[in-house]
């Protein structure tokens, strides 16, 4: 039935927009933002797994419109994503020969990108950019705060989505890949300024994989914020990923043509890619949880306690649907 729906929605949209390949199993999920995210705080790791070809999805959440009307939002999105395919050839030594097409994710329309020789996929699901404050009106901020009901893709194959539509398409993602790592964006919203988008993208990263109990590893990559650390890209690296950075933004931002690489990557952009900030997440451990020399337990009446180590035996475990 839900194929059918999709079906429907592309000859609304006429007989040139193909549809999309099956999304593969593979074993390290991103799920971002915007078309830069990954670029720009996630790097070398992600270069490396192109590099060894060894299976990465990404998914980007929003359109990374900016708050544009949904025709200038298409072509601003459309732009960004073109040199995403770009960067990723380029980091995989290959052409840009993608086959890119629609699917189906929970019932919306979203567009997958595949570069198979590279096993790389890329999926769109663009919805609205809700801005850096989530001052846009259908943003992922007032979404999560019950002051938006919800917000259409800007799309050529447009969807609508809701906070529990958008858990189950990236829970549909990661239960279809079955990765052993998930890289998401800020989670712990505690280490100062960040786009709204970014921390809500990683809670929604969370709640979709326990939604589909995930055991597979998060890694948690911090954002804007990364500015007031110190650099940890020797030259190298940082040489290596502003390549894939300059060839993006070469089709994002026009700084040159589309397909070869900018001259240079705009200050900012130079200053969070030299700070590569991650938190692993385990997905289950086994243990006393302890603070000092007390630790938790539980009391006959099977309510929690804290008591010394010594009298609390007890040991946790923490699993994918809790402690």
């Amino acid at each position: 039935m839900r194929a059918w729906l999709l079906i429907a929605a592309l000859a609304a949209c006429g007989d040139e927009l193909p549809v999309g390949l099956e999304l593969p199993v593979a074993a390290n999920v991103t799920i971002v933002a915007h078309q830069d995210d990954d670029l720009l705080f996630m790097q070398p790791d992600l270069t490396e797994l192109v590099e060894a070809r060894a299976g990465l999805l990404n998914v980007y959440v929003t359109a990374g419109d900016g708050g544009a009307d949904a025709r200038a939002g298409i072509t601003i999105a459309g732009a960004r994503s073109e040199g995403l395919l770009k960067a990723y050839a380029q980091a995989a030594g290959l052409a840009p020969t993608w086959a890119c097409g629609w699917i189906e994710l929970a019932g919306h329309a979203a567009q997958h990108c595949r570069l198979d020789e590279a096993n790389v996929s890329l999926v769109f699901l663009a919805y609205p950019d809700g801005g850096k404050e989530g001052e846009q009106p259908a943003s992922l901020l007032r979404l999560w705060e019950g002051k938006a009901l919800g917000g259409t893709t800007i799309a050529l194959v447009p969807a609508t989505y809701d906070r529990p539509g958008l858990i189950a398409a990236v829970g549909e993602i990661i239960a279809t890949a079955k990765p052993r790592t998930i890289r998401t964006l800020e989670v712990a919203a505690t280490h100062g300024r960040d786009h709204s988008d970014h921390m809500l993208v990683g809670a929604l990263a969370l709640l979709a994989a326990a939604d589909v109990q995930s055991t597979a590893e998060l890694i948690s990559y911090r954002g804007y914020s990364t500015e007031n650390e110190p650099a940890t890209l020797i030259d190298p690296l940082f040489d290596r990923s502003v390549n894939l950075l300059s060839h993006y933004a070469a089709c994002a931002t026009g700084c040159a043509t589309c397909g070869f690489a900018c001259r240079t990557v705009i200050g900012p952009h130079a200053t969070w890619l030299r700070r590569r900030y991650a938190v692993g997440m385990r997905p289950s451990a086994r243990g006393a949880l302890r603070i000092g020399g007390m630790c938790a337990g539980m009391s006959g009446d099977g309510s929690p306690n804290v008591a010394p180590c010594s009298a609390t035996p007890m040991r946790w475990e923490l699993t994918p649907t809790g402690v």
